[in-house]
């Protein structure tokens, strides 16, 4: 309990105050919801929603909370005054009021309804002037500009995102303003207004540092707040504030659970003032609550910050049926599921012993009050014991409270779709090895996670499940030797297996089988890849290894070639992928154009062997440009083996990366040259060729860029008096530092 205090660095002194640390930067995609099934929105209460679990953000589906609050307090004051104004004023206007004009433009407007000057054209679309009684108008509009003076000092202190800190002087007196509000306050005519001046002197006393006369303006006038608006929470918050100030943190921690409870808009910034700096004042904070209800709302405060267990032990014991309970289970839950990763949601060792072990304070507690069957949401309850007793591998346990959860499962549509989850993912852990007897068992849990209409409810977390469910059949199936089957259902489980041509056209094979079972029947339907895109793939595998013909027969059964950005037969001294893609192209090619044109070549080559060394060439660039090294890595793009944009060791060996038939043509077609310009064109490609070669055993820490080959050595023994040996020269830096060497 002492060690409390370290939560001292995220909390805001005065929950009322204006100036609000903002607690996250935004960025990425991500949720801080990535490796959960079990989803909190599933205690149906709003109110709840900040305080979920998230990795990502300190609330829970935001990173923004200094918006998000000054949002709902701006709405909120709008509502309020629409209500004083018995609905005669938009909310528009009444935003425009509150948070954009200035002195002079409420000055103006009272003018205006004394009938002492006329609004400027700008003012027109925001005049209150038809307002009955005026004296309402007229009222809003004198606590309008002593509010915005008061602002002064209210908002001195503004911190930006790199936390440096901007002070604004104020141009007035605060003793001033808090003697003409004293005045304001024993003037005003109604409940509202009382209510509304009252929070302006509290909040000056609070910006003066005089904390007595805080506290004392507050507690001497709980009577005044009789609307039930938002503004006596902002007061309580103030005089908390105060507390806090004074070190009386027992009676600041009361309030802010008070606010915490009871007013929807401050329920986040309460939650990060309150804070307990060890046992007695924590003891004393509870000593303070009136009632049961003050005492649960309480501990799961202090479940929140520190001890979830222990706070679910305490409010179940004052009240079995608390609404605090949920929340903190949800959390409970979702917290002992960032553990899972390591274990039941790796498909690699979902066999190999490496097994999760979960919190014995969580489980122990989860069990405990769903067996006893006495909280206002058993089924949540069984449906959260049943999960982490599964996770745990307790399956007897984990069937057990699956039994009783569905018993009330059709109480929502999110309990149903959680219900369904749960069950499949116990049946599925359990099941250690599949065979016909389990796909039947898992079958029809499957198909309601799978179906759009079932599973379509938002607040479900299907996507992790459905991932989970594929990835661990995937493996079970890939254990028994079932390839294409564990492919089918997940693509890319099995790596790099389905690279190679045999087993590539294994998977078609696969696809084209007159008869499934029930399960492939389902799954075949929803598979991320499906024939064409190994068809696709295997025109690919043929061409990188020189066997044309076969690869123009597979991409002609591809019914969408995608097209290549580049001209595949262009080459340069230094490889610019950019400039070729932006070129014009007389001729776009596909991967079907693109192998038969290759094919084209390869046979005029023979055909005419005046023209050999041209085509040779052209074919060569070919080879190169659907290399990475060259422009066309579109062609090898495929989701099945994806490695378009990237290069890496773990790379070795693949085609992708592979210039050795480029090397091979390039060498032919500068053996069948007579051309000593040619042959030098030739030569540096082969060079080039041998240099990415090398970058595939490269070694990055000897720290070289290049290492000099043949080809290099025969450019300046052979082919130095050349012009494309000078051009080589300018333009490619490494031949250039191997040259003048």
């Amino acid at each position: 309990m002492k060690n409390l205090k370290i939560f001292l660095t995220l909390l805001i002194s005065g929950i009322s105050a204006t100036s609000i640390i903002v607690l996250a930067c935004g960025g990425g995609d991500w949720d801080g919801t990535e490796g959960s099934m079990f989803a909190p929105k599933v205690i149906e209460k709003q109110s709840n929603e900040p305080f979920f679990r998230s990795s990502y953000s300190f609330f829970y589906g935001t990173g923004a909370y200094y918006e998000n609050y000054n949002q709902a307090f701006n709405e909120t004051n709008v509502n309020e005054w629409n209500n004083y104004f018995e609905k005669q004023v938009s909310n528009e206007k009444l935003n425009f009021w509150l948070y954009k004009a200035n002195l002079k433009d409420v000055d103006a407007m009272i003018f205006k309804i004394k009938g002492k000057k006329e609004l400027k054209d700008s003012l027109l679309p925001f005049s209150l002037a038809d307002v009955k009684p005026s004296t309402k108008a007229n009222s809003f509009l004198y606590y309008l500009g002593f509010a915005k003076r008061n602002e002064e000092f209210a908002v001195r202190n503004i911190y930006n995102w790199y936390g440096d800190q901007e002070k604004k002087e104020p141009t007035i007196e605060i003793a001033s303003q808090i003697e003409g509000g004293q005045k304001f306050l024993s003037n005003a005519k109604d409940d509202f207004m009382k209510e509304r001046y009252l929070f302006q002197l509290i909040r000056l006393n609070y910006f003066s540092a005089n904390y007595d006369n805080t506290i004392k303006l507050y507690n001497d006038n709980k009577s005044t707040f009789k609307t039930g608006n938002s503004i006596q929470w902002r007061c309580m918050g103030y005089a908390a504030a105060a507390h806090n100030k004074q070190k009386n943190y027992s009676q600041a921690n009361y309030f802010y659970s008070l606010i915490y409870a009871g007013c929807e808009q401050q329920k986040q910034s309460a939650y990060l003032s309150f804070h307990p700096q060890d046992d007695k004042d924590w003891n004393a904070c509870l000593a303070l609550a009136k009632n049961t209800k003050e005492k649960t709302v309480l501990w799961q405060l202090f479940g929140l910050y520190f001890d979830s267990h222990k706070a679910i032990d305490e409010i179940y014991k004052l009240d079995s049926k608390s609404e605090q309970l949920d929340l903190l289970l949800v959390r409970v839950v979702n917290m002992e599921e960032e553990k899972f990763s390591n274990s039941i949601f790796k498909k690699t060792t979902v066999m190999d012993g490496e097994y999760y072990t979960p919190n014995k304070a969580s489980l122990s507690i989860i069990n405990k009050i769903a067996s006893e069957n006495k909280t206002s949401n058993p089924t949540l309850w069984n449906l959260a014991a049943a999960y982490l007793n599964y996770a745990n591998r307790d399956f007897k346990n984990g069937d057990t409270y699956l039994t009783q959860a569905e018993k009330g499962k059709g109480k929502t549509e999110l309990l149903t779709a959680q219900f369904h989850i749960i069950k499949l993912f116990g049946n599925l852990y359990a099941a250690g090895e599949i065979n016909d007897k389990t796909e039947k068992l898992l079958l029809p849990d499957v198909k309601i996670l799978f179906d759009t209409k079932t599973m379509n409810i938002k607040s479900a977390r299907t996507l992790f499940a459905q991932n989970w469910t594929r990835s661990t059949l995937s493996y079970l199936y890939a254990q028994k030797g079932e390839y294409e089957k564990a492919e089918m259902i997940y693509s890319g489980s099995v790596k790099n297996y389905f690279s190679d041509i045999p087993n590539i056209r294994a998977m078609i094979s696969y696809f084209e089988k007159p008869k499934h079972s029930e399960l492939e029947e389902f799954f075949i339907p929803i598979a991320s890849t499906g024939k064409i895109n190994y068809l696709e793939l295997l025109g690919i595998r043929y061409t990188q290894v020189d066997k044309l013909d076969s690869a123009i027969i597979a991409f002609k059964q591809v019914k969408s070639p995608e097209t290549l950005l580049g001209n595949p037969f262009t080459i340069h001294i230094n490889d610019c992928h950019d400039c070729d893609h932006a070129a014009a192209q007389k001729t776009k090619y596909t991967r079907l154009s693109f192998a038969e044109k290759m094919f084209e070549m390869k046979n005029k080559a023979i055909s005419k062997p005046e023209e050999a060394a041209q085509n040779y060439f052209l074919i060569a660039n070919g080879f190169y440009n659907m290399t990475y090294f060259g422009n066309a890595r579109l062609f090898y793009d495929n989701p099945i083996d994806f490695r378009y944009y990237y290069y890496n060791n773990s790379n070795e060996g693949t085609k992708e990366n592979d210039c050795e038939l480029a090397l091979k043509y390039y060498l032919l077609a500068r053996d069948k040259s007579t051309d000593k310009e040619f042959k030098a064109k030739c030569t540096f490609m082969a060079a080039k060729c041998e240099q990415n070669l090398w970058f595939l055993t490269r070694k990055y820490e000897d720290g070289i860029d290049f290492k000099s080959g043949v080809y290099f050595k025969e450019l300046v023994k052979t082919y130095s008096t050349t012009k494309y040996f000078d051009e080589i020269v300018k333009e490619c830096g490494y031949f250039r530092t191997f040259a003048t060497n």
